[in-house]
């Protein structure tokens, strides 16, 4: 079956889990209040669309393009970012729940992540240069192999990154979050 290419439309309050998804590439599409939860995305390419306000638990993303996409307000609970398509690679996060997700292995430069709960998530061998982690909680996130070059935590809480398994040169923190980088000496700082 040939997917279709869907252009200009706008989703609103659709429960997909229900009637199911179709099998299309999207370009500049809005999806408003859209349950999403354990869909199948895996080879579908989402081009300039914005998805607020959905749910996205457990979508498998294998092979999926994101270009150009901004999430706003999205539960995206256990998404393994690592198994999409990497070309051209560029989204955004606003409000969203992203915990217990993983990003192994992309190159992400320059992304958004705004008021965003990362706790337990896995950034694992990813170029994350200039990304800023905005107002983030990152609570027992895991940083490891990865390009920290100009990342910003100057506003983020609860990580524990080891700046011995990262390169890390003008990353970002604030002087009150520097506790962050020494956890894995278990000092007491004060």
């Amino acid at each position: 079956m040939e997917k279709k290419f869907i252009v200009d439309e706008v989703f609103s309050e659709e429960d997909f889990t229900i009637g199911g998804f179709p099998k299309s590439d999207f370009e500049n599409c809005t999806f408003n209040h859209c349950d999403f939860s354990g869909m199948d995305f895996s080879d579908l390419h989402f081009i300039d669309c914005e998805f607020s306000s959905c749910d996205l638990s457990n979508v498998t993303i294998e092979k999926t393009a994101f270009r150009k996409i901004i999430f706003l307000d999205c539960k995206m609970l256990g998404l393994s970012f690592g198994n999409c398509h990497d070309l051209f690679l560029e989204f955004n996060f606003e409000n969203c729940q992203l915990d217990f997700s993983s990003f192994d292995k992309l190159k992400m430069q320059s992304t958004v992540f705004k008021n965003c709960s990362l706790m337990e998530t896995v950034f694992y061998a990813s170029d994350l240069t200039t990304v800023c982690f905005q107002k983030c909680n990152l609570e027992n996130a895991v940083f490891e192999n990865c390009n920290l070059e100009k990342t910003d935590f100057s506003s983020a809480i609860g990580f524990s990154i080891n700046p011995e398994n990262n390169l890390m040169k003008k990353t970002r923190f604030s002087k009150k979050s520097l506790g962050g980088l020494l956890s894995k000496y278990d000092l007491d700082i004060i």
